[in-house]
């Protein structure tokens, strides 16, 4: 193997990744070539050089300042349910009131309502006294 195309590979060999294909065409490489070792060298120094860098230790208050949020949010969960309970009350009671008042109209437009109808119905004309009966029902005197 040549050396352009091993040093295109040290970081996976650095970090174990080399398919198994190569593997042994790159070993072989590496014990024949010391400047390919010696890249191999500063990659694997690299690499430990950027993890020390890059994986700083936490402050000490971030543990802390994460549960006082998480407990914050729960509280907040906990009294957020009594509103949607209102929400759900005032609906159903809504509903209810809409229920109860159409019941109402409809049972009072059923006990006074207007005998037009059959009259159409039948295709009939009412005297005037039948007219002034209907009246009088409608505007509940009886």
């Amino acid at each position: 193997m040549k050396c352009y195309k091993v040093q295109k590979l040290l970081f996976r060999v650095a970090v174990g990744e080399v398919p198994e294909d190569l593997k042994e065409k790159i070993e072989f490489h590496l014990a024949s070539c010391p400047e390919c070792q010696k890249e191999l060298e500063l990659v694997k120094m690299e690499r430990e050089f950027l993890r020390s860098v890059l994986s700083p230790e936490p402050p000490s208050y971030l543990l802390t300042r994460i549960l006082a949020r998480i407990k914050s949010a729960e509280e907040q969960r906990r009294r957020a349910w009594l509103p949607r309970v209102a929400w759900y009350m005032a609906t159903g009671l809504l509903i209810a009131v809409g229920i109860g008042l159409g019941s109402f109209i409809g049972r009072s437009l059923a006990n006074n309502g207007s005998t037009n109808l059959d009259y159409v119905t039948l295709n009939t004309e009412p005297s005037l006294e039948e007219l002034f009966a209907i009246q009088d029902n409608q505007l509940g005197r009886r």
